[in-house]
Parts: C-alpha cells; structure tokens; sequence
C-alpha cells in the first residue's frame, strides 16, 4: 500500500524537475511565453496529482 504512494510522489517530483528544466532551457532560448505557458502546465499538473493522490489516501484509510 505505501509503494505505489512513494512511486507516484517520486513520479510527481520528476514530472515537476523536467517541466522546470523546459521552461529554463526555453527562457535561454528566448522564449518567454513558452516558458510561462510550461510553468503554469507543470505546476497544475503537479497540484492536480496531488489532489489526486490525497483524495484516493483519505478514501483508502475511510475504507479502513
């Protein structure tokens, strides 16, 4: 029950490390807009999974 939590938070802090890293490697490139757009891409997804992952805990220990 814990691994696949770990997994899918070291999924969600990968996801988040690349979508940063994009959104630098376009600010390099000069690509502001594309940066923002990626920026606030990244961290919806981020929030969106957590939400996830949290509703589907608190439903897990409700079962219990």
């Amino acid at each position: 029950m814990v691994w696949p939590i770990i997994q899918e938070t070291i999924r969600i802090a990968m996801d988040f490390i690349l979508g940063i890293i994009k959104a630098v490697m376009q600010l390099i490139n000069g690509d502001w807009c594309g940066a923002w757009e990626t920026v606030k891409q990244t961290v919806f997804q981020a929030w969106e999974r957590i939400k996830s992952g949290t509703q589907q805990t608190i439903d897990s220990v409700k079962t219990l």
